[in-house]
This record gives C-alpha cells, sequence and structure tokens, in this order.
C-alpha cells in the first residue's frame, strides 16, 4: 500500500512537469486615497523607462504605498502611465526623450486642459496597488515571479503602472502544494 501511495505521488509530480502549468495567488491587494499634484513638473510625457513616449503622472504616495519602486530614471518619483496612445499627435504632447528637453512654455508644446488646470491644481484620487506572486511549472523547473501593478483614474484617464520580478525557484513539489491550496 505504502508504495502504490509512493508511486501515485511520483506519476502526478511527473504529470505536473511535463506540461506547462501557470497559475498565481495574490499578495496584496489595497486602494488607498491620495491628494497629487498635477502641473508641469509632474505630468509629462516621456519614452524614459519605456522605448516610446507615454503620458506619465508622478504619484508620491506610491512611496510608501507600494513594495517595489515605481520610479523612472527622471527623478521626479513613483509615477503611472496612460500609455503610449495618450502622447499621439492629438493631445499634443511634447515628447520628452534623454537628453531633450522641450520648452513647455511653447504653445505646441501644451498639456491636455483636463489635467493641468492652473484654477484645480491638485486632484484626489483612489490608488490600487496589487502583488501577485506568479509560478510557471516546467520542464522540472518550478520559477516564481512578483508582479505589482498600479491604477488608477485621473480626471477620466486611467493610469497603471507594473513592475517584475523573479525570485528563484521552488522544488516542484512545494509548487504542486502551493497550488492545491489555493
Amino acid at each position: 500500500m505504502n508504495n502504490l501511495l509512493k508511486m501515485i505521488a511520483i506519476l502526478a509530480v511527473t504529470i505536473v512537469t511535463t506540461q506547462a502549468n501557470n497559475f498565481s495567488r495574490i499578495i496584496k491587494d489595497r486602494t488607498h486615497e491620495t491628494t497629487i499634484k498635477l502641473d508641469r513638473s509632474t505630468v509629462r510625457c516621456s519614452a524614459l523607462g519605456y522605448g516610446s513616449a507615454e503620458l506619465k503622472i508622478t504619484v508620491p504616495s506610491l512611496k510608501w504605498n507600494a513594495i517595489f519602486d515605481h520610479s523612472n530614471t527622471d527623478g521626479r518619483g513613483p509615477c503611472v502611465t496612460a500609455g503610449r496612445m495618450s502622447c499621439s499627435a492629438f493631445l499634443q504632447f511634447p515628447a520628452i526623450t534623454p537628453g531633450s528637453l522641450p520648452d513647455l512654455s511653447l504653445p505646441n508644446n501644451s498639456i491636455p486642459d483636463v489635467l493641468i488646470d492652473a484654477e484645480k491644481p491638485e486632484e484626489r484620487i483612489s490608488v490600487r496597488v496589487f502583488l501577485t506572486e506568479e509560478f510557471n511549472i516546467r520542464e522540472e523547473i518550478c520559477t516564481r515571479t512578483l508582479k505589482e501593478n498600479v491604477v488608477t483614474m485621473v480626471r477620466g484617464i486611467e493610469f497603471k503602472h507594473q513592475r517584475v520580478k523573479s525570485i528563484g525557484e521552488l522544488p516542484i513539489s512545494e509548487c504542486v502544494k502551493v497550488e492545491s491550496s489555493l
């Protein structure tokens, strides 16, 4: 009987490991309220960290409400992005790339009035931060990855950001235990 149980366990692990198997679990899912400043120092169209221009807004509260650092190399602190389409020509955004800082005082370098409004320079927003641990079982290897996502709406525009970090491998048997406990 004992040998039969061992063989079943080995067979189960073998079946699981011969096929690709992905699963995940949520580690953290929290929403916090914060007030952000919306001006030319915090709202920008930048290619830093992405390779193509994206609309970005600085969200300082991510420093203490996120696990990962959501900052880019521009020194403006943690940010979220509305993506590439938001920097398209119809919005008249300047593309800021390393070594090019456009003169934002020029009329053709305007930022949409919906975001930059002298009469309403701040906005109260809800920011959702969720951290997921992902498991990937392939060919006798179980790899683990953490993905932290940030999502918010600012004046009708959705902004997001993601950081990903590989955190190593686990024995297949441990991954199977984690999956069965979900």
